[in-house]
């Protein structure tokens, strides 16, 4: 390639590099768009639930709430089901003895109040929290991507001073006002 074949258009200070900055910024900004979007619709799709039985005994339902321990170690569980038996006396308790908010249980009533319960639950919960995180961690890694945006631009602007600065430098040294190159630069003839 012969050097002097560069393009050297006058009063463009590289504001080529400057579009194709923006330009290639433009484009990631449209990729980044498209993966976080398409991870939006892979986090509802690859939620599997799963069902599971329990049986926790001895609850004092005195300290109301209490959490049921099977279900709120499993991820998004909640009751679904539940049945409670009197640990001391055996009789079942009713359902309208108790109310299932997530995986925790209350005491309505007084009836059942300084009796220890055993119950047994059903629970549905996530099964496969691998695939979720996965899927929550890369489009959150690729929300964060466009704050960079803002950097490239300035550092790209920066570019194109520096490249006007330079133009402007030399214009003044063609020009005969800095002094003359061939005489050492010792100022304008008198």
């Amino acid at each position: 390639m012969k050097y002097n074949q560069i393009n050297e258009k006058k009063g463009i200070a590289g504001l080529n590099v400057f579009l194709s900055i923006i330009a290639i910024l433009f484009m990631i900004g449209l990729l980044v768009m498209l993966f976080v979007i398409s991870g939006s619709k892979l986090q509802t799709t690859t939620k599997v639930t799963d069902t599971a039985s329990a049986t926790q005994n001895s609850i004092n339902i005195t300290l109301s709430p209490v959490t049921l321990t099977a279900c709120s170690n499993a991820r998004d569980g909640v009751v679904t089901s539940l049945s409670a038996v009197n640990a001391s006396g055996g009789g079942t308790i009713g359902a309208g003895n108790y109310t299932i908010s997530g995986c925790t249980i209350s005491n309505a009533t007084s009836t059942f109040n300084n009796d220890l319960w055993n119950v047994t639950y059903n629970y549905r919960y996530t099964s496969n929290p691998e695939a979720q995180d996965a899927i929550n961690e890369t489009k959150t890694s690729l929300g964060t991507t466009t704050g960079w945006f803002g950097l490239f631009i300035v550092l790209g602007a920066m570019v194109v001073l520096v490249l006007l600065i330079v133009i402007i430098i030399r214009s003044l040294g063609n020009s005969g006002l800095m002094g003359s190159r061939e005489r050492g630069g010792k100022g304008p003839s008198a």
